[in-house]
């Protein structure tokens, strides 16, 4: 429909279309959605953040921590993204890392649960 494409322009537009695509599983086209939003907006975290979570998904650990990490550059507060990361860094088995990124969580929000959670699962497969 032409009204929709009024808006394919639109960095936040395109991060949004690769939002409800990551969730009805087309990692694919999520991917290409917010490539094309960091194209318009290179200094955008929430959809570096965002391509990261569609990577992770699709099985490209490695790929997925390069686009936290963006988004972490732009943004060193940006607590989803360096959840993300942690978790990908888990996924690697490099546990280390992920408690590092963790901990950076933890001393500014201790009480954030899923941080919490992922800190420990974390802590156990190190031992």
């Amino acid at each position: 429909s032409k009204s929709l494409n009024i808006f394919s322009d639109y960095p936040e537009a395109l991060n949004m279309k690769g939002n409800s695509q990551l969730a009805m599983n087309q990692t694919e086209s999520a991917i290409q959605s917010y490539e094309k939003a960091l194209e318009l907006a290179p200094d955008y975290p929430l959809a570096w953040n965002n391509l990261g979570k569609a990577l992770a998904q699709d099985g490209k650990i490695a790929q997925a921590i390069q686009k936290f990490s963006k988004a972490l550059e732009l943004n060193e507060n940006y607590v989803e993204a360096r959840h993300n990361m942690g978790r990908a860094y888990m996924t690697m088995g490099r546990n280390q890392e992920a408690l590092s990124q963790f901990n950076i969580i933890l001393q500014k929000y201790p009480n954030f649960e899923p941080t919490r959670r992922a800190f420990m699962q974390a802590r156990q497969e190190l031992q």
